[in-house]
C-alpha cells in the first residue's frame, strides 16, 4: 500500500462514525450529492501535499443508497507528471462499516510520449456510477451512449445510441455522464462508447454496471 493511499484511508476511516451520524456530510435537497465538511477536505489536502507534493484537485461524495456512500478523490503531482484517482465505497450494514478502495495512477493528462495510444480508461478521470431510477421497481435494461470529447477534455455531447426501453434509465445515464464524469485532454478529440446496465440480482438488490468501449480518436 502506498503512503498516499494509506494516509487517505486513515483520514477517512477516522471519520466513518461521523459520516453515518450525519455530522460530516449533509445531503442536498432532492439530490444524491453530499456536501463534504471543509475540515475533512483540508485534512486530506494537507496530508496529500506532505506526501510527494500531491495536489488535491477535487473530492466528491455520492449517496448511493440510504447507507452506502462513494467518495471520489482526484489529485495530481506536477513533478512526477502523474494523475491520481481514488474511490472509497462505504457501506453500513448496521453492525460494521465495510469499504473497498480503488487506487489508480495514470500518466499526465496530456498525450504520453509512448507510441502506445491511451485506452478509454486512461482518458476518463472522474467516473461516477449512475443510480437506479427511483420511479422503477423491478425493471432491467441497458443504455448505450457515445461520449464526444474535445481535445481539451470538455464534453461536447453525450448521445444515446441505443435505448434501454425506459426513459428514466436513459435520462439518468445521460445526466450522470454529463455532470458526474470528467475526461482528460489529448492531442485530438475523441469519442468513447459507454454501456450502462441496470440489473436486479437474486436478492432483489438493484445494481448498475458501467463498461467502457474502445476509444476512437477524431482527426482534426
Amino acid at each position: 500500500m502506498s503512503k498516499t493511499k494509506f494516509i487517505i484511508l486513515i483520514s477517512l476511516i477516522l471519520l466513518l462514525a461521523a459520516i453515518f451520524s450525519g455530522s460530516v456530510f449533509s445531503q442536498n435537497t432532492n439530490s444524491s450529492d453530499i456536501n463534504i465538511d471543509s475540515n475533512l477536505l483540508n485534512l486530506i489536502s494537507k496530508s496529500l501535499k506532505e506526501d510527494n507534493e500531491v495536489i488535491l484537485d477535487s473530492i466528491k461524495v455520492k449517496n448511493i443508497s440510504d447507507n452506502t456512500y462513494s467518495v471520489y478523490i482526484t489529485g495530481h503531482n506536477k513533478e512526477e507528471n502523474k494523475i491520481y484517482n481514488w474511490t472509497l465505497n462505504l457501506k453500513d450494514d448496521g453492525y460494521s462499516v465495510n469499504f473497498s478502495f480503488d487506487d489508480t495512477k495514470n500518466k499526465s493528462n496530456k498525450e504520453s510520449t509512448s507510441s502506445k495510444p491511451p485506452t478509454a480508461k486512461d482518458l476518463v478521470g472522474l467516473m461516477e456510477s449512475p443510480t437506479y431510477p427511483k420511479d422503477l421497481s423491478e425493471a432491467e435494461g441497458t443504455t448505450k451512449l457515445m461520449a464526444l470529447i474535445s481535445s481539451t477534455g470538455m464534453i461536447n455531447k453525450i448521445k444515446i445510441i441505443e435505448s434501454s426501453g425506459y426513459d428514466s434509465m436513459d435520462r439518468v445515464a445521460q445526466l450522470t455522464l454529463k455532470h458526474g464524469w470528467e475526461f482528460r485532454e489529448f492531442s485530438s478529440a475523441y469519442k468513447i462508447p459507454i454501456t450502462i446496465e441496470y440489473k436486479i440480482d437474486e436478492q432483489n438488490n438493484k445494481k448498475v454496471q458501467v463498461e467502457l468501449g474502445e476509444i476512437e480518436f477524431i482527426e482534426n
